[in-house]
Order: C-alpha cells, then sequence, then structure tokens
C-alpha cells in the first residue's frame, strides 16, 4: 500500500456508510419529449419526400415513445456502500442484490454510478440535477473513493 492509499484510508473510516436513492428523471424525461418533437418537425423541414418524412417520423415517434416507456418503467432503488462490507447493495423492490464498484463519473450536475454483478452484467444509475442534489453527489463522490481505496486494499493484501 503506498501512502496515498494510506491518506485516503485514514481520512475514510471504515465503518463509512453512503445510501442514495435512484428514481427515474422528469428532466431527463422531457428532454426525450422535446427530443421527439423536434425529430419530427426536422424530417418536416428536410426537404424530403412526403413518404421518407412520414415513414421517418413514424419510427423517430415510436423510438422516442420506447425510450420514453423503457424510462417510465424502471423502479426506485435504494443503494447503500457499507464501509466494512465493500461492496454496493441495490434493493429495489424488497429484492437486495450485491454489487460491485467498477466507477463513477460526476460531471457538473450529472452523476453516473456503474456497478457490476455477478454474473458480469453492468448496471448504470444516472442521476440528473432532478433527482440528486450537491450534497448526494459529493457523498457519491466520497464513496466512491472509499470503495476504489477498499478495492486496493484487498488486491494488495
Amino acid at each position: 500500500m503506498d501512502s496515498s492509499d494510506a491518506s485516503v484510508n485514514s481520512r475514510m473510516p471504515e465503518a463509512m456508510t453512503c445510501r442514495l436513492a435512484w428514481r427515474r428523471s422528469r428532466w431527463l424525461m422531457a428532454a426525450l419529449c422535446a427530443l421527439g418533437i423536434a425529430t419530427c418537425g426536422s424530417l418536416g423541414l428536410s426537404g424530403l419526400p412526403a413518404p421518407a418524412c412520414i415513414g421517418l417520423g413514424v419510427a423517430a415517434a415510436g423510438w422516442i415513445a420506447w425510450l420514453l416507456w423503457k424510462e417510465a418503467s424502471q423502479q426506485a432503488v435504494e443503494l447503500a456502500w457499507i464501509g466494512s462490507e465493500g461492496a454496493w447493495r441495490a434493493e429495489c423492490a424488497g429484492d437486495v442484490q450485491a454489487l460491485r464498484h467498477v466507477g463513477t463519473t460526476v460531471r457538473g450536475s450529472l452523476a453516473v454510478l456503474t456497478l457490476a454483478d455477478d454474473g458480469g452484467g453492468i448496471r448504470r444509475y444516472v442521476w440528473w440535477p432532478d433527482t440528486l442534489d450537491a450534497g448526494g453527489r459529493r457523498t457519491l463522490r466520497l464513496a466512491s473513493m472509499a470503495a476504489r481505496a477498499h478495492e486496493a486494499a484487498r488486491a494488495g493484501s
């Protein structure tokens, strides 16, 4: 273990717990609706022949409707990282699953947590500004640093 890992471990207590609620974003659904309207409108203004505009418009509207349905059907998930265990837990409708940390990205007010299950499946939880405030993004960054330090310590031992 190098000195940088030791300093991270000294600031991150082993009993640190991070709990975050993930839910679907209304902002994302509104952006998808606006994108669908803009797509259909741009096809009408593109100068394509009418049959092509109609066909592509129906296809675009169907794709946007499918994306909206997929987003609206997502259930809320309670995510927890407990420092002593070193793994994330996702609880959805009473079902609890252990997941390992793959990565965290925070760009401005958007945050993405990438986790993997034992079967090799990848899950991405994306928080938009309406679903995670600045304090929650900070908590996510700190838990991500602690998770990486915990994994590095386990790999080194």
